[in-house]
């Protein structure tokens, strides 16, 4: 597997979406609707992690507020 694709290996959709869950249940539908719209979840976790990394910038409920109103939840 190339050194760039690597890091998927250590992945898996059940790890995001317990990660997702515990910052709030609507960070974790809009990840959900990510993993699932790609024919292999594995397709979707840099899609997720960049999602992820705005936590660490902004706070919890700010972040999950955005993404309510991105997917129309």
């Amino acid at each position: 597997m190339a050194s760039t694709h690597q890091f998927v290996a250590q992945w898996n959709a059940l790890r995001f979406i317990g990660w997702v869950n515990s910052i709030d249940p609507a960070v974790g539908e809009y990840i959900m609707q990510i993993i699932e719209s790609r024919n292999h979840p594995e397709q979707a976790y840099k899609s997720c992690l960049g999602i992820l990394s705005f936590e660490k910038k902004v706070v919890a409920e700010r972040l999950a507020k955005f993404l309510q109103t991105c997917s129309g939840l």
